[in-house]
């Protein structure tokens, strides 16, 4: 008895997934292990330290990176309320919104940056502030690239455009990556 297999046969239906949104997924699967290399080496060093962070270096300043924190969080809220919600005028606030707060968080960022070469502590001030350059620059860099899509997606919903899953894909993966940094960074 042999299976008949119908070759011919066409599927007409919408993909469980759309291509951008499978796109998105394999590039932060890689993202993730790319950053999962970055925290094992931290790690490694840190283990290997006599002291984590180093005598002498100037604290982190934690209190107000923990309430950026919170802000992004709440960008993240938005950016999932848009992907939720179904009027396009709200969606579109919404969006604009988490924006906004991406880009504060990025701009307190920018800020911290400041202080701490204010300070001297720069990439080659050793194993501490290398990893910690890294690893938010790593990050910061994938906010901006995160701004830019919301901004391109809310470009295109204006036109009456664009898919937002793909967006709301990776600005979670960005959002909910940073506490695991912050645990891992500020909290040595």
């Amino acid at each position: 008895m042999s299976t008949r297999i119908d070759s011919h046969r066409s599927w007409t239906g919408e993909p469980p997934v759309s291509n951008a949104v499978l796109g998105t997924a394999i590039y932060v699967a890689t993202a993730l292990m790319f950053f999962g290399g970055l925290m094992s080496a931290t790690l490694v060093l840190r283990a290997g330290a006599p002291a984590w962070p180093p005598p002498g270096v100037p604290l982190l300043p934690a209190l107000v990176t923990g309430m950026n924190m919170v802000v992004l969080g709440a960008s993240g809220i938005l950016v999932w309320w848009a992907w939720r919600v179904r009027a396009r005028e709200s969606r579109m606030r919404t969006l604009l919104a988490a924006a906004l707060l991406g880009t504060m968080f990025v701009g307190v960022q920018g800020i911290e940056w400041a202080r701490l070469l204010a300070h001297g502590v720069q990439v080659s001030s050793g194993q501490h502030a290398a990893t910690f350059y890294t690893l938010v620059g790593a990050h910061a860099l994938h906010v901006a690239g995160g701004l830019a899509a919301l901004v391109i997606t809310w470009r295109r919903m204006r036109r009456g455009r664009g898919d937002l899953g793909a967006c709301a894909l990776y600005w979670g993966f960005v959002v909910l990556l940073w506490p695991v940094l912050y645990v891992l960074i500020y909290t040595s």
